[in-house]
């Protein structure tokens, strides 16, 4: 599938909010709920500006044709002692999973990270969520442990991998 993986631009905040709406709404173990992401206008446009012009934060997003169908999310560590770890998010529509995108949009987070010198990208994942447990093990991710109660849907407690990749080997993430 042919798409183009690029940095978000400010031209892309309302494209943007409708993807990650549609993402919370299709998936099941996202940090909101259907519905819940609605951010203003106004913040939405602040918090793309915050992205865009800070060292520490970037957004990638894959877009096919003039729709934006994933994104991926990184942020650096401020502290000196800890610039070198960036978290990470993704998402990707449902019916453009399993195309190639995330680990295209990891591809680009990797080349971004290696230029700020960041050495170790983390993520945390739903134990349940099978899919991106092995989504992030492809790609060359490691659990490195198990946090209790770290998401609460429908009054049930869901666990959640910490994952990490080493950016210490010149290697790239294999589908």
């Amino acid at each position: 599938m042919s798409v183009t993986i690029r940095e978000v631009s400010i031209n892309d905040v309302n494209a943007f909010t409708a993807l990650m709406q549609q993402v919370f709404e299709e998936s099941e173990y996202m940090l909101y709920d259907p519905g819940e992401y609605m951010p203003s206008f106004e913040n939405a446009i602040s918090k793309m500006e915050e992205v865009i012009t800070s060292p520490h934060l970037a957004i990638f997003v894959a877009q096919k044709e003039e729709q934006l169908v994933g994104y991926l999310t990184v942020k650096t560590k401020t502290l000196h002692r800890i610039a070198h770890i960036a978290e990470i998010s993704i998402g990707v529509l449902r019916q453009y999973q399993n195309a190639g995108i995330g680990y295209q949009l990891l591809q680009q987070c990797i080349e971004w990270c290696r230029q700020h010198e960041v050495t170790r990208l983390s993520l945390s994942v739903v134990t349940e969520n099978k899919a991106a447990v092995q989504f992030y093990k492809r790609a060359g991710f490691n659990i490195e442990g198990e946090l209790q109660h770290t998401l609460k849907i429908d009054n049930r407690y869901y666990n959640s991998f910490v994952m990490a990749y080493l950016l210490s080997s010149p290697s790239s993430p294999t589908p």
